[in-house]
């Protein structure tokens, strides 16, 4: 299990581990509504090996701002430069609406229609 998330919450706020059984974790980031620059920072330092998947719960984001969208950026970046299969969950219709609106949808990680992270991590494992 990668070390962010054997950490207390308050080094990577919003950051946990799923596990079935022997198979390695699947990560869940709750990005927060606000002071999301933080997690952005943390972002850039996580090592998630051991980690199968990142799922990443925006059910808290009301809302697509500059900084949400870095880091979605960061996201991005994260599995390309680690091999980390990441996906979004728990958009809101609004949200989902307006990355169509702005052609965002070819740039964002992959979105699951699931509401919490459980569903989310049985929506990922069918797609692969």
């Amino acid at each position: 299990m990668p070390e962010e998330a054997r950490r207390p919450p308050e080094a990577f706020e919003g950051l946990t581990a799923l596990r079935d059984g022997a198979a390695p974790a699947v990560l869940v980031l709750a990005l927060p509504p606000k002071a999301i620059e933080r997690t952005v920072v943390s972002l850039r330092a996580l090592d998630p090996r051991g980690a199968a998947a990142l799922l990443v719960d925006m059910r808290r984001v009301e809302h697509l701002g500059g900084a949400q969208l870095e880091a979605l950026t960061e996201l991005l970046t994260l599995s390309e430069r680690r091999g980390l299969p990441i996906a979004l969950f728990g958009l809101s219709r609004a949200l989902r609406q307006l990355l169509r609106i702005l052609e965002l949808e070819p740039h964002v990680p992959p979105v699951l229609a699931a509401e919490d992270p459980l569903a989310a991590a049985e929506a990922l494992r069918a797609k692969a």
